[in-house]
């Protein structure tokens, strides 16, 4: 139990690093995790949300945080919209001329 305890403990506190959060006297572990979650989704609603929620919310924020060093995501939340080519933008201008006639 106590390896446990201290593997999630030492997870969460890797997942506030690498999230720039800080961490203050006091804080529990739900309330680094909540710190992360609201760093990586800002919108985030936590109140009232109890502990498997919060377990799992922070688990997609590892994942996204990952995917996101690794380069991998370009259209998710607070990234730029791909660049749409020349060709599919006259595509759609010629679609929208046809459906004016």
């Amino acid at each position: 139990k106590i390896k446990a305890a201290v593997d999630r403990r030492v997870r969460i506190y890797d997942a506030a690093h690498k999230a720039e959060v800080d961490i203050t006297d006091g804080m529990s572990e739900v309330d680094i995790q909540k710190a992360v979650i609201l760093k990586v989704f800002p919108n985030a609603k936590l109140d009232s949300k109890d502990a498997v929620y919060i377990d799992a919310r922070f688990d997609g924020a590892i994942e996204f945080m990952e995917t996101k060093n690794d380069g991998a995501t370009s259209a998710l939340v607070g990234q730029p919209e791909p660049e749409v080519s020349d060709s599919k933008k006259a595509r759609d201008k010629y679609i929208e001329s046809l459906k004016r006639k």
